[in-house]
């Protein structure tokens, strides 16, 4: 399921694979332009669902892209389940 979702997110424009040549190869992704752009207003957003979801979970998570991640596969975990594996 992650690299099927990996590939939908570079497939969209939001992450970049970048591959080293070594063997086996080793590929670590990164946020585009567009990603960071992106996640910008999608961080306010997730902060608030989860503060509504969990009564302090905004507070003890945290905040930056970690904290967008997590809160992402909670929220999809327990809303949409079997569309994202993290």
């Amino acid at each position: 399921m992650l690299a099927q979702t990996l590939r939908a997110l570079v497939q969209d424009g939001l992450v970049r694979p970048e591959v080293e040549p070594t063997a086996p190869p080793q590929v670590t992704y990164g946020l585009t332009e567009f990603g960071r752009d992106a996640g910008e207003p999608l961080a306010e957003l997730f902060d608030r669902i989860t503060r509504r979801l969990s009564p302090g979970g905004a507070q003890e998570r945290g905040s930056g892209p970690a904290h967008i991640r997590d809160a992402m596969g909670d929220l999809l975990s327990r809303h949409a389940p079997g569309r994202l594996e993290t």
